[in-house]
C-alpha cells in the first residue's frame, strides 16, 4: 500500500508515463498540478483513496486519456466542463465523491451517436448528476 501524497515530481514522467494505476492505496491530499501535464497518459485510476479538493480544469490537457477512474474519494465542487479535446475517452467514473452540479455538456457530448451511458464502448457515471440528450437532470 502506498500512503501520503502524489509527489509533484510525477511531472518528470510527462513523456514516458502511459498508465497510472493508484487504485486502492492510502493516498491523501489534493492532486498535484503536474499530474495534468502527463500528456501521454491513457489510463488514470485514482479510485478508492482519500483524495480531496476539486478536479482541475487542466484535466482537459490529457488528450490521450481513454480510461479515467476517480470514484470513492472526497473530491468536492463540480466536474470541469472542458472535455471536448478528449476524443478517445471511453470510461469516466466519478461516483462516491462530494461533487455537486450536473454532468458537463462537453463530457456528455463525447458519447458516440446513439451511445447509452454505462453500456458498450462508452461508460460515464457519477453520483452528482445524470446527463441525457438535453444535458438536464432526469
Amino acid at each position: 500500500t502506498i500512503t501520503g501524497l502524489i509527489p509533484s515530481s510525477i511531472g518528470d514522467l510527462s513523456n514516458t508515463l502511459f498508465f497510472l494505476d493508484l487504485d486502492k492505496q492510502a493516498l491523501t491530499g489534493t492532486l498535484p498540478d503536474e499530474l495534468w501535464g502527463l500528456s501521454k497518459l491513457t489510463t488514470l485510476d485514482l479510485n478508492d483513496n482519500q483524495f480531496t479538493g476539486t478536479i482541475s480544469e487542466n484535466i482537459g490537457n490529457l488528450k490521450e486519456l481513454v480510461f479515467l477512474q476517480m470514484h470513492n474519494n472526497q473530491f468536492i465542487g463540480s466536474i470541469p466542463d472542458n472535455w471536448q479535446d478528449l476524443s478517445v475517452l471511453e470510461n469516466a467514473q466519478f461516483e462516491s465523491n462530494n461533487l455537486d452540479g450536473f454532468m458537463p455538456a462537453s463530457l456528455c457530448d463525447l458519447r458516440p451517436p446513439g451511445g447509452v451511458l454505462g453500456e458498450g464502448r462508452f461508460v460515464l457515471s457519477a453520483s452528482c448528476a445524470i446527463c441525457n440528450d438535453a444535458n438536464t437532470p432526469q
